[in-house]
């Protein structure tokens, strides 16, 4: 395994202000395929090129993930389940706080 490919994998006990396609992907616990899906239906922003790298800005996936979920909206198909934005907001909010305390 090279160097970039373990670091990418780290538990960090903060999220990244950016990030790769791969990153975001495990942070938000999804394959890097339904990071392009998702992108291509609107649910989080497009990627940008910055020196030649596609990265994604932390808060604004944060910001369309809080929109698209605003509370405790259930998922489109299942009315009964909260949705996983919700769950990830929910553990943001818990990190931001538990940054906080120390």
């Amino acid at each position: 395994m090279t160097r970039a490919a373990a670091r990418s994998h780290v538990d960090r006990p903060w999220i990244p202000v950016l990030m790769s396609r791969k990153t975001l992907a495990y942070t938000l616990d999804v394959s890097e395929t339904t990071i392009d899906d998702w992108v291509a239906r609107g649910i989080i922003p497009p990627g940008k090129k910055i020196q030649g790298n596609l990265r994604w800005r932390w808060s604004d996936v944060e910001a369309a993930l809080s929109t698209r979920f605003d509370g405790d909206v259930a998922g489109p198909n299942n009315r009964d389940t909260p949705s996983p934005g919700n769950k990830l907001a929910k553990a943001i909010k818990a990190q931001e706080a538990n940054c906080g305390a120390s």
